[in-house]
């Protein structure tokens, strides 16, 4: 009945509901494209309607693409080496090392033997015998341990004219220090030596060394080393006797001085425990 006697309100409300339906799907499109492509500029429809003019006036703003800030830059952690394997430094043995045990001999039959230590002076070998090169200065070669402490020393002296000249046996060597039985055709002595020091601690007018003009002549010299006492045999004779303490252990050797002229020779060396 009122559609029938307001036909105008009718058309007015039937417009009303399809400009409705229309702007949904507009809008619906709109948010569609939205949505599949964001980058593309958003459009923003507004509507005005002239009351006059039915036609609606559309006004479109273009909006630019949100500029996103750069990615940080990665900064790589820093490589730690691994520390170096600690290798412990090798204890000192308590335990005392010998380079060289008792028994020692030595017969020069090939010549010197390389345990021995030249200290001063040319040491060659003659014939299977030991001998030093003339010199103003005495001559010594050193062999056997600074640990050796008791022993007896053995050997073999050929002399000639040059038996004016000392021969020594030297015991207890260790740290520039050392004792020398000591003797010639003249005289005979212990003498402790300490570095470029010498000193007699007990001598005889008595030598141990035959004197010959002509060949050599053998002598056998014997030194006992027994703590601190020291005997000089020379040709079974005790020749000499001292007590020392100097020091308690040490190498052995051997003693040459001969200025000029003929030498005196060494053979059948050997070193023995008492």
């Amino acid at each position: 009945m009122t559609e029938r006697k307001y036909p105008i309100l009718s058309l007015v409300n039937t417009a009303l509901a399809i400009i409705g339906v229309v702007a949904t799907v507009f809008s619906c499109l709109i948010a569609f494209i939205v949505l599949v492509n964001p980058t593309m500029a958003q459009r923003v429809i507004i509507e005005f309607y002239n009351p006059i003019t039915p036609t609606p006036k559309v006004i479109v703003i273009t909006q630019p693409a949100p500029t996103l800030p750069p990615l940080p830059t990665y900064t790589p952690y820093p490589t730690y080496a691994l520390p170096p394997t600690y290798t412990p430094f090798p204890q000192p043995s308590l335990i005392p090392t010998f380079s060289l045990l008792l028994p020692f001999s030595d017969n020069f039959d090939n010549g010197v033997d390389s345990n021995w230590n030249i200290t001063s002076g040319v040491w060659r070998t003659i014939d299977g015998r030991l001998v030093a090169d003339p010199s103003n200065k005495p001559s010594e070669i050193i062999v056997g341990d600074e640990n050796w402490e008791n022993y007896v020393i053995e050997l073999d002296v050929f002399s000639n004219s040059a038996a004016g000249f000392p021969i020594g046996v030297i015991v207890r060597s260790m740290n520039g220090k050392s004792l020398i039985f000591r003797t010639d055709c003249c005289n005979t002595d212990w003498i402790l030596i300490d570095r470029e020091s010498q000193q007699s601690i007990a001598h005889i007018n008595q030598g141990g060394l035959d004197f010959t003009l002509s060949g050599f002549v053998k002598n056998r010299i014997r030194v006992e080393v027994i703590g601190q006492m020291f005997t000089g045999y020379i040709d079974g004779k005790q020749f000499l006797q001292v007590t020392d303490s100097t020091n308690p252990t040490g190498a052995v050797g051997i003693m040459s001085q001969t200025p000029h002229g003929n030498s005196l020779l060494f053979d059948n060396f050997v070193v023995t425990v008492p």
